[in-house]
C-alpha cells in the first residue's frame, strides 16, 4: 500500500495497492530482492520500467527493497525514487539510498 508520496501524478499515486512480483520496477525489485535502477525512462530497454511508472515523468529512477531489520529474509516495503535528470547510479549511491529507504520502517 502506498503510504507516502511526493510529486506523484494521480495515475501513479493511485496505482495498485499490491506490488505484483516481476511487474514494473517495484515488482522487479521485490522479485529480485535487489535494487532496480533505470538511468533514463525514455530510452530504457531493460523491460523493468512500465508505462504507468513513466507517467511520473522521471528520467532516472531507483527502486529499493526494504527488509525487516529483525529478519532480513522478510520483504516489508519497496521504495521508489524518481529523478528529473538521467542518472547512472553508483554502488555507493545505491547503498546510501538503500539505508535511507530503510528509515520508512521507523517513520511515524
Amino acid at each position: 500500500m502506498l503510504v507516502a508520496a511526493h510529486n506523484l501524478p494521480p495515475s501513479v499515486r493511485n496505482g495498485p495497492a499490491v506490488i505484483l512480483f516481476g511487474k514494473g520496477m517495484a515488482g522487479t525489485a521485490a522479485e529480485r530482492r535487489a535494487p532496480v535502477a533505470v538511468s533514463d525512462f525514455r530510452t530504457d530497454t531493460t523491460g523493468d520500467a512500465v508505462r504507468g511508472g513513466r507517467a511520473a515523468q522521471a528520467k532516472g529512477s531507483l527502486t529499493l527493497p526494504v527488509f525487516d531489520p529483525e529478519d532480513d529474509t522478510r520483504l516489508v516495503a519497496v521504495v521508489g525514487l524518481g529523478f528529473t535528470k538521467t542518472r547512472e547510479f553508483t554502488d555507493e549511491e545505491i547503498a546510501e539510498y538503500g539505508a535511507d529507504a530503510a528509515t520508512v520502517l521507523t517513520a511515524a
